[in-house]
This record gives structure tokens, sequence and C-alpha cells, in this order.
């Protein structure tokens, strides 16, 4: 399948995320920069419609969906966190995701999938919402998602995302995919999904097997492709 992974709200400025006892922006890049890693290790396609920098709140919005209705895809999903003192999990979804009688259509069933796995984990299920005042999901022409993972200003909900980031990340690709991520290894250093991408995208590494010994020739091999790109 293909998948459009927005990593939600600009790094800082002009449609940057809420902050309380942590950083949206930031921390919306650590998670979905994981589940980047996860689906593509799946065998999944990942198209990234990350914006980090805008002029202004509306042009950071444009970008997303001018760089999502471009490309094909099957699900767009848009990682963000919430605020407002409340507690839990919530999807909001596009009108159509759901009948006349506000339950959803079985083409969104793996948004309540994801709202359960989430609940197991400890964060409460707010439920399935109409998005349709939200532009990334109202201008969207894939089937579309967008997951407030938890509150950033809810004390008990941050300790526990922090926690368990990798296991929020598998608990949303299962849901999204309705696959079984298996033998995952894990790594609980804050920027190491950035840099994995970052020196993935450069050539320097295939960021496969983190938390393997390195020997010396791969360390050689790495410093002289990095040596290369700086000449």
């Amino acid at each position: 399948m293909i998948f459009n992974i927005n990593c939600g709200h600009t790094l800082e400025g002009f449609g940057s995320g809420a902050v309380g006892f942590i950083n949206e922006s930031r921390e919306t890049r650590i998670l979905g920069n994981r589940i980047i890693s996860l689906l593509e290790k799946m065998g999944h396609s990942v198209i990234d419609s990350t914006v980090n920098y805008a002029k202004s709140t509306n042009d950071s919005l444009k970008k997303i969906i001018d760089k999502t209705n471009n490309k094909h895809c099957d699900y767009f999903v848009s990682i963000h966190f919430n605020a407002g003192k409340g507690t839990g999990s919530e999807i909001y979804l596009p009108d159509n995701a759901f009948y006349n009688d506000k339950t959803i259509k079985p083409e969104y069933k793996n948004a309540s999938e994801i709202l359960k796995k989430l609940n197991k984990l400890g964060l409460k299920n707010r439920g399935n919402k109409n998005g349709s005042h939200l532009y990334v999901i109202r201008k969207n022409i894939h089937k579309a998602m967008l997951i407030e993972v938890c509150f950033v200003d809810n004390k008990s909900d941050t300790e526990l995302y922090l926690k368990n980031i990798d296991n929020i990340a598998i608990a949303i690709v299962e849901g999204l995919t309705g696959e079984k991520v298996v033998n995952e290894e894990k790594c609980t250093l804050a920027e190491f999904e950035e840099a994995r991408k970052e020196l993935k995208k450069l050539g320097i590494t295939d960021g496969t097997k983190p938390l393997e010994n390195i020997t010396r020739e791969q360390v050689w091999a790495m410093l002289y492709r990095l040596l290369k790109l700086n000449k």
C-alpha cells in the first residue's frame, strides 16, 4: 500500500504546534518518522508530506495539500498532539467516512483499530470525529485521517507517551495496515529517527539494524561516504 504521512505543523514560527509538557512540532516528527520507518520495513511505500517552514499557517496547510494531492496514496495520515487540558486519543475523519447514523464505513475501520490499540496502552479512547472543518481533511482527495495522539498539556498523557513512543508507533501502524509488526528493534534516543532518516537519504547508511554492533570497516565506509559528500 501507499501511505502519505504528514508530521503535523511546522517546526517553528507560522504553523507550529502546541507546547506543554512536550513540544508538538518536535514530537510529531519523532513519532511520524518512526511510523514511516515501520511502514517501509513492512514493504509499504511512503510519501512524506511534512512541511517544516512556511510564510503563514495557511501557506503551510496549502503546501501539505499540494504535496498530497499531486501523488496517489491509499491513505493520508497526519500525526498531531492535542491541547486544552483533556486526555486521550481521537481521530478526525472526513464527512464521507461516516454513515448517516454516525457509524464508521468499512474503509475507515482502521481508524477505530488504531484507537483501540492506543487505548490498550493506557490512552483514553475519545473516538472518531468529523474532521471536515480541518483543511488537510477537507481539501484532501484521498482517504484521510488526522490522529491526535494525546494531550501535550496533560502530564499523565505525556508521561505515558514518552515511555511508550515505540509501542505507540507500532499501535498506529498495526491499526492502520491490519498487519503485525514483528521483531521490531527499538531505540530510546530521541534524535534517532531523524538521524536515521537523514543519513539514509544522503546515502551514508541504509538505516537497518540500529542495535547491532558496528565493525571498523562499516565505520570507515560511512566516513568515506560522508567525506565524498563534503568535497
